[in-house]
């Protein structure tokens, strides 16, 4: 909500940025995630973030490229920007996503219960 009233009252050109920074995270997510999926395991969540955050940084430059190439209006000087403030929003994103797989996914196998049987 307070982005959208940020953005509202920023210029054009703020605005075509912030669009463009949630694009490449959005495109960036699913590569990111996979090449840090399985990797973090015993991480605590500092050092998981930082991991993320560098591993995120080539998938990010890259999907920044090609959008800023492709979007109307944006300038290739936005780049570096660009690609910090679309890690900033990839690196909760993909903690999220490994949080909830590692949720779904036991550390051990679950076995099914006996039923107990009764001492006479």
């Amino acid at each position: 909500m307070v982005d959208v009233l940020l953005s509202f009252f920023q210029g054009p050109s703020q605005r075509r940025m912030d669009a463009i920074v949630r694009q490449v995270a959005d495109l960036s997510l699913d590569g990111v995630a996979d090449a840090v999926e399985g990797r973090t395991e015993g991480m605590s969540l500092c050092e998981t973030r930082g991991y993320i955050r560098a591993r995120a940084t080539v998938e990010i430059r890259r999907q920044a490229r090609i959008v800023l190439q492709r979007h109307p209006g944006a300038d290739l000087a936005w780049e570096a920007e660009v690609v910090a403030r679309a890690a900033d929003r990839v690196a909760p994103l993909v903690l999220r996503r490994l949080a909830s797989v590692a949720y779904r996914k036991p550390a051990l196998p679950l076995r099914v219960a006996m039923p107990m049987s009764r001492a006479a």
